[in-house]
């Protein structure tokens, strides 16, 4: 896989970098994969350090968040990080399945790609500029 790259603005970098520095506090997280540990260990706040341990993932969103980024919401906003899932008609609790990911951060700040204009058969254009 190759490395991919966004870059963001140097006084946010900076930013971050001196939050991380900060957060010596905190122990990394290792996951085992089994499934409490993808529903638990994975769940956001405990990849951002609620239990003391951070992932990766989760030490640059919370340096984002407590940069200040995008109001403290940090690169992925927090319904984007998780996904509740409700079963049997509200009768168990739900279940929350992570999304906060290297991936749905770079997918989220990637420049995005304008669609080549698509034009009928008569040669106008079918969509307008947004």
């Amino acid at each position: 896989m190759e490395n991919r790259i966004i870059p963001i603005d140097s006084t946010l970098a900076h930013t971050m970098k001196l939050i991380m520095l900060s957060m010596t506090q905190y122990d990394y997280a290792f996951i085992d994969y089994s499934w409490s540990s993808l529903v638990y260990d994975l769940h956001p706040d405990m990849q951002k350090g609620k239990k003391g341990k951070l992932t990766c993932v989760g030490i640059i969103e919370r340096a984002a968040e407590k940069s200040g980024y995008d109001g403290g919401e940090g690169f992925l906003k927090d319904e984007e990080e998780r996904i509740s899932i409700r079963f049997l008609a509200d009768l168990l609790p739900p279940i929350t399945l992570p999304l906060l990911s290297p991936e749905a951060i770079y997918r989220k700040l990637k420049p995005m790609k304008r669609l080549p204009r698509i034009k009928n058969i008569a040669g106008d254009s079918i969509h307008d500029d947004f």
